[in-house]
């Protein structure tokens, strides 16, 4: 499943990439699907997450030029998985 979540992430760039959309509910939809993609990586032998905390790192990144407060609730989630991690 981290594979599928962080790839359908990463796809929802490329999308946003070739034509403009301004709608909440796919904003929403993409903020679930990079939380249940960070929970599956973080869920993962910590010798195989670099690879998609990598990736998902260039999607938080992209979704900084989003706007509608993406970016921040990336940064956000994403700090959120970091800290879960158990010592």
């Amino acid at each position: 499943m981290a594979e599928l979540t962080t790839f359908y992430c990463e796809e929802v760039f490329v999308f946003l990439n070739s034509c403009f959309m301004e709608d909440e509910g796919y904003f929403l939809a993409l903020l679930r699907m990079f939380g249940q993609a960070l929970t599956w990586v973080m869920a993962l032998p910590e010798a195989q997450q670099g690879p998609f905390l990598e990736r998902l790192d260039r999607v938080r990144a992209a979704g900084q030029k989003i706007g509608w407060g993406v970016g921040d609730e990336m940064t956000d989630l994403w700090w959120q998985a970091r800290q879960d991690i158990p010592e």
